[in-house]
């Protein structure tokens, strides 16, 4: 009996070898060398780790006390989340701001790489609980606390870059664009504790969030495959957009001159750069923003060139699609537009997209022999920059790429600067109550404003309209029939000779057509 127990231990033993070895080949940990001797690349799990630097050595900093919870949880981190998310719910419910910051912490310790989790906690601070506080030294306190919340994130993720971009957000646009901006931004240049020995000039907290993007920025340059993680035209975009929010916050706040001009000056030329950088696009190749106006005059040069090799062929296919329509859509076509019924401007935009369009292709292939050849060429390489126009189109709308380019060239300019300077001065009067010194300071301020918009021929005339500069001047004219009331003069608002007439009346049509024109605009 003895024999045969010993025979079923000794073939026990021989299975489990092979399955110890090989779990030891698998998983054992890389060791460092140390005195001089000779460290270990591990096993395959830990090589592959290192490889794709996804070990803890990799991501950042090891917190041992997270290590042990991870351990404790026995697999279980998820569902361990879950009852602690849930337990700083109920105690943020009873305004237990210092337990829901301890439970908060518990969860970054049972998935510290988890950066979602760090992001949305960090910003719940920032954010919710402290605007549960009445004083704004208070809120200031919780919203860096937050902040510090998401620091302690990126020293143990710290080769993600979607996080120390975060903080940056957070630093510049919670308090940049707060409705108690003026006095975090006094706080925040301030705050030594913050900054350590970061110069009072950088304090600046826009300056400061462009300096955690340019962090952001160093991570993806020195680990290219992480920029599948952000949306690069985006990500690209902000740090120019820092800039100009920097500009932007000195002159709100009395700040001009050469140094309001030279934010700008800045923020122009990396926006440039900007537009210069090589980016992703829907047709699976890079291009770039500020080739759109290149591609618009070479696609011009091919369409002419097509055109004089085929001339009047376009028209004369036209003209015979034209002819093989029925009565009905004839009908429909030759209608004026205003004129037309609700069927017949259905059958004419079915019609002018589906029967009528010419192809680029279709004039090609009926080119002369001799230049049939070329044409083709042509009309091939104009859909390609159809195609390609389209998509810098579209990634171009959404950073608004023309619009700020061009407003960072028109507020860099001395009279853009000096329009600024009096208009603030011509507000601060009139709250002081210095009504003529305030009406003077306007008109000259408009006046500035007319000389900037006027520049180079006239470029920045479409920046008057339906946007932010409109807006700005727009506001100030509420403030100047309100003086010319006060002055007794009862004349309408523009007056005779005001620099800014056409300015004026779009923003009185854009302000009516949005039903919030006050009464003194709708005269």
């Amino acid at each position: 009996m003895n024999r045969k127990l010993l025979i079923r231990k000794l073939v026990y033993l021989s299975l489990m070898l092979p399955t110890i070895l090989g779990l030891y080949l698998m998983g054992h940990p890389s060791t460092t060398k140390a005195l001089g001797g000779q460290g270990s690349a591990g096993g395959l799990l830990a090589r592959q780790r290192d490889r794709h630097r996804i070990s803890q050595a990799n991501l950042g900093e090891i917190d041992p006390t997270g290590e042990a919870m991870k351990l404790a949880a026995f697999g279980l981190r998820g569902p361990a989340a879950t009852i602690l998310w849930h337990q700083v719910h109920q105690q943020k419910m009873r305004e237990d701001w210092t337990k829901a910051s301890a439970t908060a912490r518990q969860i970054t310790k049972l998935m510290p790489n988890f950066v979602e989790v760090w992001k949305f906690l960090g910003w719940d601070i920032s954010y919710n609980v402290a605007v549960e506080f009445d004083d704004y030294r208070d809120r200031y306190y919780w919203i860096k606390k937050g902040i510090h919340y998401m620091e302690e994130g990126f020293r143990i993720n710290e080769n993600e870059p979607r996080l120390i971009q975060y903080i940056g957000w957070v630093i510049g646009n919670k308090l940049g664009t707060a409705d108690e901006r003026l006095e975090y931004r006094k706080l925040f240049i301030a705050d030594d504790d913050f900054h350590g020995t970061r110069p009072r000039e950088q304090r600046d907290n826009w300056l400061v969030a462009k300096e955690y993007h340019a962090r952001a920025l160093e991570i993806l340059d020195r680990e290219p495959e992480r920029k599948a993680t952000v949306t690069l035209l985006l990500f690209f975009s902000q740090s120019p957009m820092y800039q100009m929010d920097y500009a932007q916050a000195l002159e709100e706040e009395g700040t001009f001159g050469e140094k309001a001009r030279t934010a700008w000056l800045i923020a122009g030329r990396e926006w440039r750069d900007f537009g210069r950088r090589p980016l992703p696009s829907s047709l699976g190749r890079e291009h770039y923003l500020a080739e759109y106006e290149p591609l618009q005059q070479q696609r011009a040069l091919a369409l002419q060139r097509l055109e004089e090799l085929t001339p009047g062929l376009r028209e004369q296919i036209r003209e015979e699609k034209r002819a093989a329509l029925s009565s009905a859509e004839r009908a429909a076509i030759d209608t004026p537009p205003e004129e037309r019924t609700e069927d017949e401007m259905r059958i004419a935009v079915t019609v002018e997209e589906n029967k009528l369009r010419v192809m680029h292709r279709e004039v090609a292939n009926r080119a002369p022999e001799p230049y049939r050849e070329e044409a083709i060429k042509l009309a091939e390489q104009i859909d390609d920059y159809d195609a390609r126009l389209f998509a810098l189109s579209r990634d171009r709308e959404v950073v608004n790429f023309e619009y700020w380019g061009k407003r960072a060239d028109l507020e860099s300019t001395k009279e853009a600067v000096e329009a600024r300077r009096l208009v603030h001065l011509g507000l601060r009067a009139f709250d002081d109550g210095e009504l003529q010194q305030a009406r003077s300071l306007l008109d000259r301020g408009y006046a500035a404003w007319r000389k900037a918009f006027d520049l180079q021929g006239g470029r920045f005339h479409s920046l008057t309209r339906e946007n932010e500069i409109a807006d700005d001047i727009g506001e100030t004219f509420r403030v100047y029939y309100r003086i010319m009331q006060l002055m007794g003069d009862e004349g309408d608002f523009p007056p005779d000779g005001f620099p800014l007439m056409d300015v004026a009346e779009d923003y009185r049509r854009m302000m009516i057509s949005q039903g919030m024109a006050p009464p003194e605009l709708q005269q």
